[in-house]
């Protein structure tokens, strides 16, 4: 089977810092599969780099079976790759609608003149309207982005991230400071998205309650490198993750 994605020989060296070091991973479509690691491991640097923030010290990347090592990020994302950020990234003056209408504008390529009427697009606001009701979010479109709580504007972020219609997303901590109310929400809608819009996630997580409740694939990271690699019963029962990821003495 061809992978989606394909990594080889990946480095990234900050001054002497490896963050990640030659790494190979490949990503087949249509599974879940998580990064975890402890902090420092090279997690969201490798992210970074799959998706065009950084740029390699060594190695190459390859995407639906073209290399894509050097692609800007916007490249990137027209081949169908899109991401969210552990940090939110959402335009916070802008309504909630607005947030998801963007993305979708600039996947069909529309330039639109500040002053000008938005009523002409009736496809964009069909594929928002679509997107909003998906992420739970169409009841509060109208209210501004850094009006919602923090578990709604990590929904409004998924919702950006699907807006491109891509076929590999990236989720950086999706549940980052959710309670397991939200976390159950999130999951719930990940899991919904990438059935209905056939879709294939890469969750970045610490939570690994997250990790073995949703995942199809594990990938384990220290020190930039992989450290293993698995389904997640096989990572849940790995001596050397237990104790290099959860700090237990495994002698």
């Amino acid at each position: 089977m061809n992978a989606l994605l394909s990594v080889g020989g990946l480095e990234k060296d900050f001054g002497g810092f490896m963050a990640v070091n030659g790494v190979d991973l490949q990503i087949q479509a249509g599974t879940m599969t998580s990064i975890i690691g402890p902090n420092g491991a090279g997690k969201t640097t490798l992210i970074n780099l799959v998706t065009g923030s950084l740029q390699p010290s060594a190695g190459r990347i390859t995407f639906l079976g073209k290399d894509i090592t050097n692609l800007p990020i916007h490249q990137r994302v027209r081949m169908g790759m899109s991401r969210s950020f552990q940090i939110s990234d959402i335009l916070a003056n802008l309504s909630v609608y607005k947030n998801v209408m963007l993305p979708v504008l600039a996947r069909h390529n529309y330039t639109v003149h500040p002053l000008a009427s938005l009523d002409g697009y009736p496809d964009v606001h069909s594929e928002t309207a679509d997107i909003l009701r998906s992420v739970g979010l169409w009841n509060i479109r109208h209210y501004r982005a850094d009006e919602l709580s923090h578990g709604d504007q990590r929904l409004l972020e998924i919702g950006m991230a699907v807006a491109p219609s891509p076929q590999l997303c990236y989720l950086d901590e999706p549940c980052a400071g959710m309670n397991p109310m939200e976390h159950k929400k999130v999951l719930g809608l990940i899991k919904h998205l990438a059935e209905e819009r056939n879709l294939t996630f890469v969750l970045v997580e610490h939570d690994m309650d997250v990790v073995f409740s949703v995942s199809d694939w594990v990938v384990v990271m220290n020190k930039g490198e992989v450290l293993a690699e698995g389904v997640p019963d096989e990572i849940r029962g790995d001596p050397i993750v237990r104790s290099v990821y959860l700090g237990e003495d495994v002698r």
